[in-house]
């Protein structure tokens, strides 16, 4: 509690004596500081009309783009099923016991359980 005393005690002391030096400046700086000041204002506001201008514009094109890509992306089944794939299985097939003939036939395995899922 003391230092926010402290601390506003010290502000009006700086504002007084800021408030007393502004007495002081010649009527021609005065001038001068406040166009430059409105210039910096104006500048300022300029700035931040052309951000606010420029940053709700790809927030729409980006969620169209995303809601097209989904679209695509969904519209193509049969890339699902090789996208289901992985790089090592053929690794995997090479490294294994199994003949190459077992994996040459393997559609007609699968055929033959669609066909008769009650065989073998």
């Amino acid at each position: 509690m003391k230092n926010q005393d402290d601390e506003k005690s010290f502000l009006k002391k700086v504002k007084q004596s800021l408030d007393q030096g502004e007495e002081n400046i010649p009527p021609e700086t005065r001038s001068r500081l406040h166009r430059i000041r409105q210039e910096a204002l104006r500048i300022k506001e300029q700035e931040k009309s052309r951000v606010i201008k420029w940053l709700p514009t790809p927030y729409p094109a980006l969620a169209t783009a995303a809601v097209v890509l989904l679209a695509v992306l969904l519209s193509f089944p049969g890339d699902r099923e090789q996208a289901l794939f992985h790089p090592l299985d053929d690794l995997e097939i090479l490294a294994s016991n199994n003949k190459i003939e077992f994996y040459e036939e393997l559609d007609f395995y699968a055929w033959l359980t669609e066909e008769e899922p009650n065989a073998g």
